[in-house]
């Protein structure tokens, strides 16, 4: 009796475990294919990109810098193959994430905003292929010497400024004891966050021609395979300045396909735990009721003697599999719901107790346990009483 108690549970408990994995395979799965449907608004196959770090020796002022930013995208402009150049501090899938608390026209100097900005080129939208919606874009007459100016996206626009026009507006930058008092001038459409599920936050860009630094991402569009002109964007870096190295250059493609490796390897992996988990599972319920068909051999061939139907002696086994399966399924979608949170990190973009998963965790394991258990089911009903009978 006792075994005959615990090889259910213990089989109840495989079950369990592998609803548990294969919701996680098949949540990790989807969050996985939300990355690689990441559209961020512009087209990003052929788009070549790597970073700048001149000395600070040999371009120690703002014009020196400004010069050799000149220099270089006119360089790579000219190209064949290239159609436009552009650079910033950072973007999507590469550089830093600056954040800051800036003043903002209309709020009370306590109440500041939490923005993320970028110095570009004036040409950087153009080579991106972010559309501008309102004002102007960066452009030459923005120096070191004239009124600092800024674009935002629609989402500061939106968010602070939601009755009224943005143009105009002051934002204050702080560091330290200095304070920088920028203008919008235009605002440009949001760039889409990798990150499935997360929204646009504020961000502005101002021109790196106005407040050079010496560090930049140069963002190459091109209208052939970017790899083609990769030889070709080197030479022209060399030949502005020897000391200067493109260094590595990566497309984007490359780029998403690095952000990609750790979910696509936890997808993998769970997927992988999931199969065997289920394999494991149903050889369990097959192991299981076949030794107890076996066990029952004798009963069943009293009841098969005394007039029972062998189509009642199948369902009879074929139940007892599939109570075993709906107590472990009921079993690890609760174990699953609990652990919803823990998985939520590196599930990104979709719900974890989303139903569709569920429910096809739940009719995988159902249907595995099912075929499991027609076969000693239908062993069952093979039975013959009077060979049985005839051994007792």
């Amino acid at each position: 009796a006792s075994r005959s108690r615990l090889g259910p549970a213990l089989v109840v408990v495989e079950l369990a475990m592998a609803v548990v994995l294969i919701a996680c395979a098949g949540t990790l799965t989807r969050s996985f294919a939300a990355f690689t449907a990441w559209n961020p608004g512009f087209e990003r196959e052929h788009v070549a990109l790597f970073s700048l770090a001149p000395s600070a020796g040999r371009y120690d002022t703002k014009e020196k810098l400004d010069l050799l930013w000149d220099r270089t995208e006119s360089a790579l402009a000219a190209i064949p193959g290239v159609s436009a150049v552009g650079m910033a501090s950072a973007g999507p899938l590469f550089g830093g994430r600056e954040t800051w608390e800036m003043e903002l026209e209309g709020y009370a100097p306590d109440r500041k905003a939490s923005v993320r900005w970028y110095d570009v080129s004036p040409g950087y939208f153009a080579a991106v292929g972010v559309p501008l919606k309102s004002g102007r874009a960066l452009d030459a007459r923005d120096t070191p010497s004239s009124p600092l100016v800024v674009l935002a996206n629609e989402t500061l626009a939106r968010r602070y400024w939601p009755n009224q026009s943005a143009l105009g507006k002051h934002l204050v930058f702080t560091i330290g004891k200095e304070r920088a008092d920028f203008t919008v001038v235009g605002v440009v459409a949001d760039v889409q966050p990798v990150r499935p599920g997360s929204v646009p936050e504020p961000e502005i860009y101002w021109s790196n021609r106005q407040l050079p630094r010496r560090f930049t991402w140069v963002w190459v569009r091109t209208t052939v395979p970017p790899a083609t002109v990769a030889g070709a964007i080197r030479t022209a870096v060399k030949e502005i300045d020897h000391d200067l190295d493109a260094g590595t250059i990566r497309t984007l493609p490359e780029l998403l396909s690095r952000e990609l490796a750790s979910p696509r390897f936890a997808s993998a992996l769970f997927a992988s735990l999931g199969g065997a988990a289920l394999l494991l599972a149903a050889i369990g319920t097959y192991g299981l009721l076949a030794y107890l068909v076996t066990l029952r051999r004798r009963e069943i061939g009293i009841r098969l003697a005394i007039g029972a139907q062998r189509s009642d002696v199948i369902r009879n086994v074929l139940s007892q599999g599939l109570r075993m399966a709906g107590l472990g399924i009921a079993a690890g979608l609760a174990a699953f719901v609990a652990l919803g949170s823990a998985l939520a990190s590196f599930a990104p973009g979709v719900p974890v107790r989303d139903l569709w998963t569920l429910a096809g965790a739940s009719a995988v394991l159902l249907l595995v346990a099912a075929a499991a258990s027609f076969v000693p089911a239908w062993r069952a009903g093979r039975v013959d009483p009077a060979m049985t009978l005839g051994a007792e």
